[in-house]
Order: structure tokens, then C-alpha cells, then sequence
């Protein structure tokens, strides 16, 4: 009876080990998707805000350009 019993809990401690394998692995198998998901969402982000970022100093540029070609031409100060 004793060495029944002892069998019984070896299988269910390795039952138990399995159980606690597969939660684990399921765990870090999301936990490596959310991860992805965060980087690309950084990515987009960083990517949108540098071409956002080169576009406003291309516009200023141009304004810069305006408002002197303007003082020049008309002497006007446009703000």
C-alpha cells in the first residue's frame, strides 16, 4: 500500500510539474507578444514623430524664406 501511495503522488507531482511547465511557458508566450507588440508600437511612433519632426523644421524653413522675401520685396514684417 505504502509503495502505491508513493507512486500515486511521484504521478501527481509530475503531473503538477507539467501543469506548472505549460502555464509558464504559456506565460512568457504572451508576455514575448506584448513585448513585440509594444516595440513596434515604439517603432510606429518614432518613425511618425521623426518624419513629423523633419516636415515642421521643412515648413519653417519656408516661412522663414517667405517672411524675409517679403520684408525685402514689400517691407512688410509678417509674424
Amino acid at each position: 500500500m505504502i509503495s502505491e501511495k508513493n507512486e500515486t503522488l511521484t504521478n501527481l507531482n509530475h503531473e503538477k510539474d507539467e501543469i506548472i511547465k505549460k502555464c509558464l511557458m504559456k506565460l512568457h508566450a504572451d508576455m514575448k507578444k506584448s513585448h513585440r507588440k509594444v516595440t513596434e508600437d515604439h517603432d510606429k511612433y518614432v518613425e511618425l514623430y521623426t518624419k513629423a519632426r523633419e516636415e515642421r523644421h521643412s515648413i519653417e524653413r519656408k516661412m522663414r524664406n517667405l517672411k524675409v522675401l517679403v520684408y525685402k520685396t514689400y517691407k512688410i514684417r509678417l509674424k
